[in-house]
């Protein structure tokens, strides 16, 4: 990443250069401070990094962020006759902790062109819920995550983890299992 920021008051921030896309804050999260070893596949679409501009904010627990960037094709040629300028999806997003107990949650719709970009008939609506414990304080947390792919083939994937955290995320140890259902058997695992 190459960029320039800049605080425009105590609630407002302007971003330019190369960063992340700020579609998704899960996938804004650094890898050593996941909740499972691996993204969501929502967050993997959505982690890149590409130029642009973002106006950013923060007030109490609300955070936002509003950006303009190159776009998924990375060449940034708007005359370009291809499915990638027209390219559109929106999210809602929502995290909790209280105590020991954690949940998150992630819905995007995309339109058509976006999935032609994944090989798909039609644009995705993907979804990810996920829920943790903390049963031995700052120690040993159990979680779940549950995501549909919302793809021609009707994919899901239920993960199961547990985390066990030496000196916070700096040092843990993780263990997770994966099942993928779906209608094309290949794809299927656990």
């Amino acid at each position: 990443d190459a960029y320039a920021a800049w605080n425009i008051s105590e609630q407002f921030k302007l971003t330019m250069g190369q960063f992340r896309s700020p579609f998704l804050a899960s996938s804004q999260r650094d890898e050593n401070e996941l909740f499972f070893l691996d993204r969501t596949v929502l967050a993997h679409l959505w982690s890149t990094r590409d130029q642009g501009v973002m106006l950013s904010g923060q007030y109490d627990m609300l955070g936002w962020w509003l950006a303009a960037q190159n776009g998924l094709d990375g060449v940034g040629d708007d005359t370009a006759d291809s499915v990638q300028d027209d390219v559109s999806a929106w999210n809602l997003e929502a995290n909790l902790v209280a105590g020991p107990f954690s949940a998150e949650g992630s819905y995007a719709a995309h339109d058509d062109g976006f999935g032609a970009l994944l090989g798909l008939t039609e644009g995705p609506s993907i979804y990810a819920l996920a829920a943790g414990f903390m049963f031995v304080p700052d120690r040993w947390e159990a979680a779940i995550r549950y995501e549909d792919l919302d793809d021609d083939d009707s994919t899901t994937v239920l993960t199961l983890g547990i985390n066990y955290y030496a000196v916070g995320h700096d040092a843990k140890w993780g263990f997770n299992y994966a099942v993928l259902d779906s209608d094309d058997s290949s794809l299927e695992i656990g």
